[in-house]
């Protein structure tokens, strides 16, 4: 089998040629124009967002007007008094004008002076009493008040040593004769009202520990007689007593 060909003619085939260039060449420009465009687009930066600005201006205001103080009300004139005018003296009558002259009378005689009477003493007001005499009056007509008497005293501030009434001699330690111990042992109390002795204490350092037990029992036992201050008893703190323990 044979196949046909067919052959165009060249005018048609120069003129299709021709038509697909002008449209080849038509998309190219109108490519080119878009990428144009679009290159100055995406070039152009986009305009600076605009600033407003807000203007403010500090208006100083006038001083206030200062107080004028008001003026001060004028004084009331005062209208000095006119001078009364004096009263004419009446003019005296002329000697034509009395009818007669009366006569002189003649001057009686004086009578005797009557004895002044003595002046009456007068009596002087009697003046008040001052504060201090009154004060002096008062302490007087009050009764006097008893002196102050302090609930206790310091054996140190009696004139004269305080000694108990009865006083029994400590016992001698045991343990202070088998060693053949002597010594010296010093206690303070204080004595009541009623003269027992209470708050018995060992003076450390003036007292054997052998001796301080019989010492205190022995303190403890004491009698005193109530010491008074203006008859009232009060108690007497600070009372010392010095037990001497030596062997035979």
């Amino acid at each position: 089998m044979t196949a046909a060909v067919y052959h165009l003619p060249d005018d048609v085939s120069v003129q299709r040629r021709q038509r697909w260039l002008a449209v080849g060449l038509s998309v190219l420009l109108h490519g080119l124009l878009a990428l144009f465009l679009l290159g100055n687009r995406m070039s152009t930066p986009p305009p600076p967002p605009q600033i407003q600005t807000l203007e403010t201006r500090l208006i100083t205001l006038p001083p206030p007007p200062e107080k004028v103080p008001p003026a001060p009300a004028p004084e009331p004139v005062v209208e000095k008094p006119k001078p009364k005018p004096e009263p004419k003296p009446d003019p005296k009558p002329k000697k034509a004008d009395v009818a007669w002259e009366r006569p002189e009378p003649k001057p009686k005689p004086e009578p005797d002076p009557e004895p002044e009477p003595e002046p009456e003493p007068v009596s002087e007001p009697e003046t008040p009493p001052q504060p201090q005499q009154k004060v002096a009056e008062t302490a007087a007509a009050e009764p006097a008040r008893p002196a102050f008497v302090p609930e206790q005293v310091a054996a140190s501030d009696l004139q004269s040593s305080y000694r108990p009434l009865s006083k029994a001699p400590p016992d001698y330690p045991r343990r202070a004769l088998m060693r053949d111990v002597e010594g010296d042992c010093t206690v303070t109390y204080t004595v009541n009202k009623a003269g027992k002795v209470e708050e018995l204490a060992v003076v450390k350092g003036d007292c054997h520990p052998l001796f301080e037990k019989p010492s205190l029992a022995a303190a403890r036992q004491f009698r005193y007689s109530p010491h008074k201050i203006d008859g009232k008893a009060v108690a007497v703190t600070g009372v010392r007593n010095t037990f001497h323990y030596k062997l035979r």
